[in-house]
Formats: C-alpha cells, sequence, structure tokens
C-alpha cells in the first residue's frame, strides 16, 4: 500500500513537473507580447536554499526582504505589482514608500501595489523560507489567486529552487527564470567561471571546480609559483553568495615564497610545486582569515 502510493504521488509529481515545463516553454515564447502588455508580477524574494545554509544566516528574513526595491518596477504604467513580504509593514514603512513612488511620479502606484504576508509565517521555523512560508499559507494564496484571476501574471523569484516550482504550478503562473537546475549550477562561483570563459571575458586569475583539500593545496601552489607578484590570495566557497564563505591568505611573510621572489630566473618544476604544497599544508590552516559579511 505504501509503495503503491508513493507511485502515485511520484506520477502526479512528473505530470505536473510536464505541464509546468509546457507552461515555461509556452511563457517563453510569448514573452516579447507579454512584456509589451499590462500584466502582474508577483515578486517573491525567497532564498530557497538548503536548510544548513538559511539555519547559519543572521537575520535570515531581513535578507529576504532586501530587494524591496522590486517596487520601482512600477515606473512601467503596464505593470501591476503583488510584493509578498516576510513580514508585515509598518504603516510608517509603507508609507515611506508611498511617497518616494509619488515623488517619482509613479501613477496610481496605490491601487497597482500588493503587499502581501503568509499569514502562517510566524508559526513556522524563521529560517524556513519565504517560498515554504507562502505554499503553507492558503489565505495569502486564495488572495493571491483572486488578484491574478484572468489576468497575466508571472512570479519573479529570488533564488529558486523545486518549492518555487511547486508554487508556480500551484497559482498556475510561470516563473520568470530559466531551467532551475542549470540557474543552480551556472549561479555558483565555478559555474560562472565556465561561462566567462566560454564568452572570452577577461577574468583574474584562479582556479575553480575544486572538490577536494588535495587538489586545493595543489591548485594554490600552482597559482602561486606561476604568479609570484601576487601577496594576498582570496577563498571563495562555490556555491555561498553575499560574502559568505569568504577566506584570504597572504603571502608575504613566507620565507619559501621570499626566497622565489628573488631568484632572477625561476624555474617552475615538480619539485617547486611539491615544496609549496608542503608549505601551505603547515600554513594555510594558520594563517587563512575569514571575512564575515
Amino acid at each position: 500500500m505504501v509503495k503503491a502510493t508513493k507511485s502515485k504521488i511520484e506520477e502526479l509529481n512528473n505530470e505536473s513537473l510536464f505541464v509546468w515545463r509546457e507552461m515555461m516553454e509556452e511563457f517563453k515564447k510569448r514573452w516579447p507580447e507579454i512584456r509589451r502588455k499590462r500584466r502582474v508580477e508577483i515578486h517573491i524574494n525567497s532564498l530557497s536554499i538548503s536548510d544548513a545554509k538559511r539555519i547559519s544566516m543572521e537575520k535570515f528574513v531581513q535578507r529576504e526582504n532586501m530587494q524591496i526595491s522590486r517596487l520601482f518596477l512600477l515606473r512601467d504604467p503596464n505593470v501591476n505589482i503583488i510584493y509578498i513580504s516576510p513580514y508585515t509593514f509598518t504603516n510608517d514603512v509603507l508609507g515611506y514608500y508611498m511617497k518616494i513612488l509619488q515623488i517619482g511620479d509613479i501613477e496610481e502606484a496605490s491601487s497597482r501595489l500588493h503587499v502581501i504576508v503568509p499569514e502562517n509565517a510566524s508559526k513556522f521555523p524563521s529560517h524556513f523560507s519565504l517560498t515554504q512560508c507562502l505554499l503553507y499559507s492558503p489565505k495569502a494564496m486564495k488572495r493571491i489567486k483572486n488578484l491574478i484571476r484572468g489576468k497575466q501574471a508571472y512570479l519573479v523569484p529570488g533564488r529558486v529552487n523545486t518549492d518555487d516550482i511547486k508554487l508556480s504550478i500551484n497559482l498556475t503562473v510561470p516563473i520568470l527564470c530559466g531551467e532551475p537546475q542549470k540557474i543552480n549550477l551556472y549561479s555558483t562561483k565555478s559555474g560562472c567561471k565556465r561561462i566567462f570563459q566560454q564568452a572570452d571575458v577577461p577574468t583574474p586569475i584562479s582556479a575553480f571546480d575544486i572538490y577536494d583539500e588535495q587538489e586545493f593545496l595543489m591548485s594554490l601552489a600552482k597559482l602561486i609559483a606561476h604568479n609570484l607578484y601576487v601577496g594576498k590570495w582570496i577563498f571563495k566557497i562555490d556555491d555561498e553568495f553575499n560574502g559568505r564563505g569568504h577566506a584570504s591568505f597572504v603571502t608575504d611573510n613566507i620565507k619559501f615564497i621570499s626566497e622565489l621572489r628573488k631568484q632572477k630566473k625561476i624555474e617552475i618544476n615538480d619539485s617547486v610545486i611539491e615544496r609549496l604544497i608542503e608549505v601551505l599544508q603547515r600554513l594555510v590552516p594558520k594563517r587563512v582569515k575569514i571575512a564575515y559579511p
């Protein structure tokens, strides 16, 4: 019975995903036409990332509200905005933004902007993403459906994952984004580097697609050996963002590197690389300085 239920759920999920992809393809084809007509943008800057990252982030809810400047997209008279906020704005805050919109000669802003807060957001753990909170807030979902009924609407997301696809399916609106799997791949540090290389965009000296400690030490040793004039190296965790997961390593006071710099002609061979790896194994854990955003 359990096995049959799981199979049925998987079948339904696959069917929903197929319908969603068809909707996305249609949206992609019609986008040049859609962007010239009246439409509703549902802005939800949800940080739909892993639980471990969300739990470790300070002021997570405030971070999900950092793109409130999206309200200024109302300068397009064809756009109505439904802004999903992780918490309720005070009258003073909302009045402040409405005043700025008014000063910016944005017409009928009050009638074209709807701020919705998932009513159950406070009942869930503070690290729940905004999309998760909205999915489990039936009153907010119903209000959104009423506001977009009979209108061209689409989601404008933050960081996209399967929860955002579920929201898109539930609301029967597309997402203004590409394929989530590709987005998550190419939004990493290594993914961006691959895109820049293919596009022949100049990038700083670096190494990427590093997946274990030995590969890290080898890559760093080669970079230092071939770029002895560089005094500081920055390390970045591949899938972090907003300055999280950054660390630095200064080479100026390392005796072996100073000796190499003094040599007029340096032959970079395997023995030099191996010696550098030995030095780095001993010094990197002690000298790396982590930057906290």
